[in-house]
């Protein structure tokens, strides 16, 4: 972690001598560099690389410096001269460094107000000025490219990993200063395609509805609903005027008449809600979210696109896993193909959130228990009830795959397995997708098909249960030959179990995204089922630290 606290510069950690030898053993390295390579250094920008050197910490100003080993390898590199040598190009550093709200990102992570301060000040040093610029971009570049908040930190599970395509970050930064425009760089270095893109309008747009006030609270009541009449009716219409989904020259009637009721359903809409056009308690809870918390939803999965997208970039094909939205998609050539309800994991089991190549199905598949649900639900149902496994279809197993008596058994000291046979009352339906991993967790079919019809569909142990698991075996296998609709169908009503691997695997991305955006259309608020929102905006308000996602370049401490 970065230390905190003060940290001056002081000359007693460079001495004279010291000086002299460092200087000694720069120009043996130089060597046939010549002289005026010396000449061109600047001795404080020495000092203070070989004070980050040997203390790991530097403040300038009172900012604190970051970048403790990519500042040495950069300067390192280009001889010890400044890099800031032309005012443009640092004008349109602060300029790109004032842009960070439109990425749900503070300016202040960059020393926008220090740098803005120092601008033509005589009151610090050319080379600590250098010094500085070149930390702020070093910080904005890395949360572009990574984010401000360390995924692993938050969630123990996290396994995206991310690189910087084998770029040392000190090249890096040094091309971005030599490019013809910081900004263009930046973009070209970092995309993240047309999702994180489409966030980011609707980031100014609810930045938009700030400037203009916000809107109108719509107080506690009574049920609203079409034929209701009253001044509570008249706040609803001003407050969905406010956001342009009712016609502000006729936000002051009494009635809630149609154009009303057509405003409320596709409020509705947009905060995943059913659509009845009835303001009962959940209804008016969203509506009285207010544009700060709306703003602060939108960052929170800015920053969750920044965990994600610029590491997909490339990769055309993958299965993605909304668990927030309770939807599952396939990709094919960067482009939906599919969409599925999906049910997720309880709110005391939840879905976990990580990535793992799918590589084969099961049609008409057998359903082990996975050790915790047996020890805290199967077990203590057996052992009050004897016959609840004969009820499901349940067998005990030994380690060598062999049956047990399920009279035999010892239910106080419990050693087997408990399997259930394939059936259409199988707790995995009648096929499932495996991508393995530590978890345990997997896409399947369900019995409990009822659920998929509920707007909160927490229903499952932590696997993801989809509603159409046949269409979805059909695109999986439709590059195989043989494996149409009508062969998956009389795999199934074969009753036996079919194990079918996967032409190549297939990354399975399972995420957690509260908003929701299309190309076109306004942006779907989703409901934070889990409580992850607030754990990610903390850390995004948090001041500047430094920690970060093993396996990306060491440029700072953690």
């Amino acid at each position: 972690m970065l230390a905190q606290g003060p940290v001056g510069i002081r000359r007693s950690h460079l001495t004279a001598n010291r000086t002299a030898l460092y200087f000694l053993s720069l120009a043996l390295f130089l060597g046939a560099a010549g002289p005026d390579a010396l000449l061109a250094m600047d001795a404080q920008i020495v000092e203070r690389v070989e004070h980050l050197r040997h203390t790991g910490r530097l403040e300038i100003d009172a900012a604190p410096i970051a970048a403790i080993h990519l500042i040495p390898a950069f300067y390192e590199a280009r001889g010890f001269t400044r890099a800031w040598t032309r005012p443009e190009r640092i004008e349109e550093l602060l300029e790109l460094l004032a842009t960070a709200p439109a990425e749900g990102l503070d300016p202040e992570d960059y020393h926008f107000s220090t740098l803005k301060r120092l601008q033509g000040s005589r009151t610090i040093s050319p080379a600590d000025h250098d010094i500085l610029l070149t930390d702020a971009l070093t910080r904005y570049g890395y949360h572009h490219l990574f984010g401000k908040v360390n995924p692993q930190q938050l969630d123990g599970d996290w396994n995206l990993s991310r690189d910087m395509g084998g770029m040392d970050p000190a090249v890096a930064i040094q091309q971005a200063i030599d490019s013809p425009s910081l900004a263009a760089f930046l973009g070209k270095w970092v995309d993240r395609g047309r999702y994180y893109e489409r966030m980011k309008q609707v980031l100014a747009e609810y930045h938009g509805y700030q400037k203009n006030g916000g809107w109108p609270a719509v107080s506690a009541g009574e049920t609203l609903k079409p034929g209701s009449e009253g001044a509570r009716v008249v706040e609803l219409r001003r407050r969905l005027a406010a956001t342009g989904l009712l016609d502000p020259a006729i936000q002051d009637g009494v009635r809630f008449d149609e154009n009303l009721e057509q405003a409320v359903k596709a409020f509705q809409v947009q905060h995943d809600l059913d659509d009845d056009a009835v303001v009962g308690p959940q209804t008016l809870t969203e509506l009285n979210v207010t544009v700060e918390q709306r703003l602060d939803q939108i960052r929170v999965n800015l920053e969750r696109g920044r965990w994600v997208l610029g590491g997909m970039t490339g990769v055309e094909n993958f299965v993605l896993v909304n668990i927030a939205g309770f939807k599952a998609m396939l990709v094919r050539n960067g482009e939906i193909v599919w969409t599925t309800r999906a049910q997720v994991g309880k709110l005391y089991r939840k879905s976990p959130v990580f990535t793992a190549p799918m590589k084969y199905l099961v049609f008409n598949p057998t359903w082990t228990v996975p050790p915790g649900l047996l020890k805290k639900d199967i077990l203590p149902q057996v052992r009050k009830n004897p016959g609840y496994l004969a009820d499901h279809n349940m067998h005990v197993i030994d380690s060598g795959g062999k049956e047990i008596d399920p009279a035999t058994v010892d239910w106080q000291d419990f050693r087997y397995s408990i399997r259930q046979a394939p059936g259409p009352h199988n707790a995995l339906g009648l096929v499932k997708f495996i991508f393995p991993n530590p978890h345990f967790v997997f896409l399947h079919d369900t019995p409990h098909r009822e659920y998929f019809d509920r707007d909160v569909r927490t229903f499952s142990s932590g696997c993801i249960r989809i509603e159409n698991p046949m269409e979805f075996a059909r695109l999986l296998l439709e590059d195989q030959e043989g494996w149409h609709a009508e062969k998956i169908q009389a795999t199934v009503e074969a009753e036996e179990t079919k194990t079918v691997s996967l032409s190549e695997p297939l990354p399975v991305l399972l995420l957690y995204w509260t908003l929701a955006v299309e190309e076109e259309g306004p942006a779907r608020f989703l409901q934070d089922v889990y409580d992850r929102d607030q754990s990610v905006l903390d850390a995004l308000n948090a001041p500047f630290s430094v920690s970060a996602p093993s396996g990306l370049p060491s440029w700072a401490e953690d």
